[in-house]
């Protein structure tokens, strides 16, 4: 089974695009906090890199950097050659969304 879920926060505003075929695609990092603080008392964050289709990406496209956003997808791996040497590229592919912040209209939510 490849379930993965988080809650975190956009690093950036996000950037709808489109495929050649008209998809809309979204690619975005998440900051996710551990639940651990570390030597000097802080909690680190896990930057998660998410790919975003079609409704999923229309609707975090309205989001703004720093808002925070409850995720469901699956783990997705990539392997390839990069200078010689292989490369594994990590990303969620993104399910369901939802933001937490609540600062878009309630309509475009995705039930979780």
């Amino acid at each position: 089974m490849n379930n993965t879920y988080f809650i975190g926060r956009l690093v950036n505003d996000p950037e709808l695009k489109e495929t050649d075929s008209g998809k809309k695609v979204l690619n975005v990092t998440v900051a996710v906090p551990r639940s651990y603080k570390n030597k000097d008392g802080n909690y680190d964050a896990d930057f998660i890199d998410c790919v975003l289709w079609d409704h999923n990406a229309e609707y975090v496209s309205k989001m703004s950097k720093g808002e925070q956003l409850a995720v469901q997808g699956r783990t997705e791996t990539k392997l390839y050659e990069k200078d010689g040497k292989s490369v594994k590229d990590y990303k969620v592919v993104v399910d369901y969304v939802k933001n937490l912040d609540k600062k878009i209209e309630k309509d475009n939510e995705m039930e979780m």
